[in-house]
C-alpha cells in the first residue's frame, strides 16, 4: 500500500470520527434546549451502557463538554494528518538521482560543445588574420607597382615633352594606361572592403550563436533543476515577511519557534498573546503557507493573498488562466505603486508551475 493511500485512509477515519463527535455535541445541545429539566437532564449512552453501566445515563452538561473536547481533538488530528507531507519514496529518489546524473552529463556535453565552438572561432580568427596579412602584402605590392609605373610614366612624359609632335600620341596612351591602372587599384580596394564586411558578418553571427547557446544552457538548467521553496516548516518565524525580532520573541515566548508551529497555532491565540491582530496573524500564516510552494517569493505571495488565495490547497485547485487574470489585475496595481517592475509580473508558465507544485 502506497504512502498516499495510507494517508487517505487515515485522514478519512479521523474525519469520520470528528463528524461523529460533532453530531454528539449537537445532540447534547438539542437535549439541553428541549428537556424541561435543563442542566439536570440526562442522556442514555446505549453503545457503552453494557460495558460501563455507571456512565449511563450521563448528565447532559458532562456529555456536552466531553463531546466538544473530542470534536476539537479529532479535528486537530485530522488537520495534522491533512497537512503532513509524506516522505519521498525510493522510486522518486531514484528518479531525482537519475535526473541529476543526466544533468551532469548534459552539462559536460554542453561544455565540450562550447569549448569546441571557441576553438573554431579562434581558428577562424587566425585564418582571418592571415588573410588580412596577405591582403596588406598585396596592397603594398600593388602600391609599389603603381608608384613604379607612375615614375616610369613621369619619365616618359618628361621625355615626350621634348618632342611635341610625338608626345601628343604618347601622352594620350599614357593617360589611358594611368586610368586603367587606377581602375585596377580601385577594384582591389573594393574587394578588400567586401571581404572585411563578410568577416564582420561572420563574427557577429558567431557571437549570436554563443549568446543563443548560453540561453539554451540556462533554460536547460532551469528545467532540470527544480526550484526550492523559500520557506520550510523548519524555517525561523523571522523569515516570514512581517515578523520582526520583537514579534519573533513574543511568538517564541508562547512556544512558536518555527514556521511549522506558526501554521498550526490558532490565529486568535496569536492575536491574544502578541502585538498583532488575529487578522494580521491569519495573513502571516497565509503568506508562510504560500512561501512553502517552490518558486513563490514575497511579492508573489502578497499578490496571491490579494487575489483571495490564502492557502496551499486553494492554490492547488486553481485554473492557471483564471488565476492569471486575477493576478494580472493585482500586478497592475503593484506596478503603479512601485512595489514591482513590469518584468516581475508572473507569467502563465510560472502560475502553472505554482499550481502543480502546490498539489500534495
Amino acid at each position: 500500500m502506497s504512502v498516499n493511500w495510507r494517508k487517505s485512509i487515515t485522514l478519512w477515519i479521523f474525519g469520520f470520527l470528528t463528524f461523529l463527535a460533532g453530531l454528539s455535541t449537537i445532540n447534547a445541545i438539542v437535549v439541553w434546549a428541549t428537556d424541561p429539566r435543563g442542566l439536570d437532564a440526562t442522556i442514555r449512552l446505549f453503545l457503552i451502557e453494557s460495558i460501563v453501566p455507571s456512565w449511563s445515563p450521563m448528565p447532559v452538561a458532562t456529555f456536552f463538554w466531553m463531546s466538544l473536547t473530542a470534536t476539537f481533538v479529532l479535528l486537530g488530528m485530522t488537520t495534522i494528518q491533512a497537512l503532513r507531507i509524506p516522505p519521498l519514496g525510493p522510486e522518486v529518489q531514484k528518479m531525482v538521482t537519475k535526473v541529476e546524473d543526466e544533468m551532469v552529463a548534459t552539462r559536460g556535453t554542453l561544455e565540450a560543445t562550447r569549448v569546441s565552438l571557441f576553438a573554431k572561432m579562434e581558428d577562424e580568427k587566425i585564418a582571418r588574420q592571415e588573410m588580412f596579412n596577405t591582403l596588406n602584402t598585396n596592397m603594398d605590392s600593388t602600391k609599389k607597382e603603381l608608384l613604379d609605373e607612375l615614375e616610369k610614366q613621369r619619365t616618359a612624359t618628361e621625355k615626350a615633352s621634348k618632342d611635341l609632335g610625338e608626345a601628343a600620341g604618347e601622352l594620350v596612351n599614357l593617360r589611358r594606361e594611368v586610368v586603367d591602372t587606377m581602375g585596377k587599384y580601385i577594384k582591389i580596394v573594393q574587394a578588400i572592403e567586401r571581404s572585411s564586411r563578410r568577416t564582420a558578418a561572420n563574427t557577429e553571427k558567431n557571437m549570436k550563436e554563443i549568446a543563443n547557446l548560453g540561453t539554451r544552457i540556462e533554460k536547460l538548467e532551469t528545467e532540470l533543476v527544480p526550484p526550492k521553496p523559500k520557506l520550510t516548516s523548519a524555517s525561523r518565524v523571522e523569515d516570514v515577511k512581517g515578523v520582526g525580532p520583537r514579534l519573533g520573541e513574543e511568538l517564541r515566548a508562547m512556544g512558536v519557534t518555527n514556521v511549522g508551529e506558526l501554521l498550526l497555532t490558532d490565529s486568535k491565540s496569536i492575536g491574544a498573546k502578541t502585538r498583532v491582530t488575529p487578522e494580521m496573524a491569519t495573513r502571516m500564516q497565509s503568506r508562510a503557507q504560500l512561501l512553502m510552494v517552490p518558486g513563490i517569493d514575497d511579492n508573489d505571495a502578497d499578490m496571491l493573498i490579494d487575489s483571495r488565495i490564502t492557502s496551499r490547497i486553494e492554490l492547488a485547485t486553481q485554473d492557471p488562466v483564471e488565476l492569471g487574470r486575477k493576478l494580472n489585475r493585482v500586478a497592475r496595481t503593484y506596478v503603479e505603486e512601485g512595489k514591482i517592475s513590469e518584468s516581475e509580473k508572473p507569467t502563465v508558465e510560472e502560475i502553472t508551475a505554482w499550481i502543480k507544485l502546490a498539489k500534495p
